[in-house]
């Protein structure tokens, strides 16, 4: 699919990210384009609950 996930304005991780450069990262790669492998997109449309901490990728951001 292209064009921008329906999710990510409301995506819970980001919050989470203290590098706009990170975020950038994952934006470009999982919010914009090709977007249906992120893992918390995938979850969403099925209606699952998606952890704050769930990355795009379907690991978990670990915070020290």
């Amino acid at each position: 699919m292209e064009g921008r996930c329906p999710y990510a304005d409301s995506c819970a991780v980001f919050k989470y990210f203290r590098s706009e450069s990170t975020k950038d990262v994952y934006t470009t790669a999982y919010c914009e384009g090709t977007f249906d492998f992120c893992e918390r997109k995938k979850r969403q449309d099925i209606g699952k609950m998606v952890p704050d901490k769930l990355l795009p990728t379907g690991r978990y951001l670990m915070t020290l």
